[in-house]
């Protein structure tokens, strides 16, 4: 898979783990991030690949290159790992948020911590490309305090997770 895809698929998991954490906020549900879809990891691929569709074409396209466009060798061990990793990067942007903590959190700003940190544990990404790309996505799908938040405390929520 080339670099394209993998970007797609990064895009795809935080837009997944937003929807996840805006239905729970919407039903007020929080505290509980054991997100019922990644249980079945083929239902969470065929939902990302959608995603992929939905969001990130212009045109038609076949279902082969929709599917081409996601990286699932990149996605797939985040989604079988996620209960592993996320209690950890939760901790670690509790642990270096200084005005409020990540319940407080936009889903969006949730998402990305989330989605990076965890992306970081599963695949070792070296920390410049994970914490260019959360910036990126907060300047793109955040408000406009998103990415000042991710630029603050990234640094220190990814360099915390590196010593786990």
């Amino acid at each position: 898979m080339g670099i394209q895809a993998r970007i797609v698929s990064r895009k795809i998991w935080i837009m997944s783990l937003y929807e996840q954490l805006a239905a729970q906020q919407a039903q007020e549900q929080s505290n509980n991030y054991d997100f019922q879809l990644f249980e079945d990891v083929s239902l969470t691929m065929v939902q990302m690949v959608y995603m992929a569709e939905r969001f990130f074409t212009n045109e038609d396209k076949t279902k082969e290159q929709i599917t081409d466009m996601v990286d699932v060798g990149f996605l797939k061990p985040m989604i079988q790992q996620w209960k592993t990793y996320y209690p950890a990067v939760i901790a670690a942007v509790n642990n270096n948020s200084t005005s409020f903590g990540f319940e407080k959190m936009d889903p969006i700003d949730k998402a990305i911590f989330l989605g990076g940190g965890v992306e970081y544990l599963v695949h070792k990404t070296p920390l410049k490309i994970i914490m260019n790309e959360m910036i990126e996505i907060a300047k793109r799908y955040g408000d406009e305090g998103a990415p000042k938040l991710i630029n603050g405390i990234g640094h220190k929520v990814m360099e915390e997770l590196t010593v786990e």
